[in-house]
Order: structure tokens, then sequence, then C-alpha cells
């Protein structure tokens, strides 16, 4: 795991007892497709980062936002189809792309086998002839796989142009209102009294972090498709008594568009 160290301040608190620390426990679960067998099932997410955070974040963003006098540029509908289209696309290809990797290097273990004979060995006959037939297979697959990136290259073509005009309108939209953003985050944090302490989950998609009493955020964010992500500001309340569990899941997430 990789954890942030707490603030000095947050260090004086705790040493004083002035607010005691308590423990807050957070795992992960959420619904993913396996890849290879297109079956869905719960799985804790390893490795991903989370913080615990002293305020409402989302309500310290919309502070900054507001302070911007045209509101954060949105994707067009038009565009928005495209985008899905495009994601839809891909995962046809890299399904394909799955299917394709075994049939391949079935063809590869046959020729390096052929190779082992003379071109008049019986043997050599016996493998050309099921080598002749997995390469077809094969070679239906690749043009299978090549059609759907086809499908892919021509979609991002088409909208290539319209998708570089909305990021950078979107670019300039965030330089503008974010701003000073360091500067206005460590004034926040002053004024919370505390710092923002990040870990890592685990093997088993846990947590786990020893902070002040008081409230707090757990944030976090998993991209579980190619236009989505899910989205965690999960209000917590630290006590002394007993430690504190959350569980991060569809269910308290919000989903957010990947651009």
């Amino acid at each position: 795991m990789r954890r942030t160290t707490l603030s000095s301040l947050s260090l004086v608190a705790l040493a004083l007892g002035a607010c005691g620390p308590g423990q807050v426990d957070v795992s992960t679960e959420v619904e993913l497709v396996n890849p290879e067998t297109g079956q869905s099932a719960p799985q804790a997410l390893t490795n991903l980062p989370v913080q615990l955070v002293p305020f409402d974040r989302d309500e310290f963003f919309d502070e900054l936002a507001a302070r911007v006098g045209t509101p954060e540029p949105q994707l067009p509908e038009s565009l928005r189809i495209v985008r899905d289209s495009i994601a839809r696309a891909t995962e046809v290809f890299l399904q394909l792309e799955i299917e394709l990797a075994p049939l391949a290097a079935e063809v590869e273990a046959l020729n390096r086998e052929m190779a082992e004979y003379e071109t008049t060995a019986p043997m050599y006959q016996v493998i050309f002839r099921e080598r002749t037939a997995a390469g077809r297979v094969a070679d239906a697959a690749r043009a299978r796989r090549d059609s759907a990136f086809a499908v892919v290259d021509g979609l991002q073509q088409q909208s290539n142009a319209e998708m570089e005009r909305f990021r950078a309108d979107l670019t300039a939209w965030e330089n503008e209102a974010f701003a000073g953003y360091q500067e206005a985050l460590i004034a926040r944090m002053d004024e919370a009294g505390n710092d923002i302490v990040t870990d890592t989950t685990d093997a088993d998609g846990r947590a786990s972090f020893i902070v002040p009493t008081g409230e707090w955020w757990v944030y976090a964010r998993f991209p579980y498709t190619l236009q989505h992500e899910f989205y965690w500001n999960v209000p917590v309340e630290v006590r002394r008594d007993a430690p504190t569990a959350i569980l991060l899941n569809a269910q308290n997430a919000e989903i957010r568009d990947l651009f």
C-alpha cells in the first residue's frame, strides 16, 4: 500500500487527544465482465487509489466552477452518440481480438510442428492438412477482427475534428475555473484542520485509515467501461468507539462520462 502522512496539524491533534483518532475501513466490490468468458461477477478493485478528504470534494469544485461566468461545456448529443458507438464498436473489436489469439497460436504451433518433417513424409501431409484447415478458421476470424477495426477507425475519423474542438473548449474552461486550485485546496484543508489522506487498495480490494474523529468523505474513481467511470464521494462519520466501515460499490457511486 502507498499512504501519505497526516499533516503536522493532524498529528498535534492526535497527540493531544483533542479529537482522538478513529479508524475507517474501506472495501470495494463491483460487477465486472470477464473479457474471456463474457460473464459478469462481483470483483474487488485492487490497487485502487482511495482518498479520505476532510471536506466535501464536490462542493469544493462547485465553488471553484461558480467563479467562472460561463457554464461548463457539455458534450453535444450528436457527439455523445458517436462516442458511444465508438465504445461499442471497440468492445466488439477487442472481443474478436481475444477470439483470434488462440486460433493464430494454433496455426503457429502447427507450422513449427510441420517444419520438423520433410515435405515428402506422411506425417508432414497429415499436419499440413490440419494446418490448412486451422488457417482457414484463423483467416476468417482475422477478417472479422479487421472489419471491426475498420468500423472503429471510420467512426473515429468521422468525429475527430468535432471531438478535438470540444476538448479544447473544455480545457479552456477548466483552465479558467481551476486557476489557483492548489492554493484553494491548501486553504480548504487548513480550514478543515486536516489534510487529505491517501491509501491504495490491497489484493482484497481494501484500504484502511487512522484519522481524527469527525466528518470525512471517501473519494475514489474507477473506469469500468470505455466511456464511463464509477465516481465515489461518500460521507462518513469517524468515531473513536468503533471502526467505520464503508463499501464502495455501484449503488453508492455516481456514473460519470469519460471523454
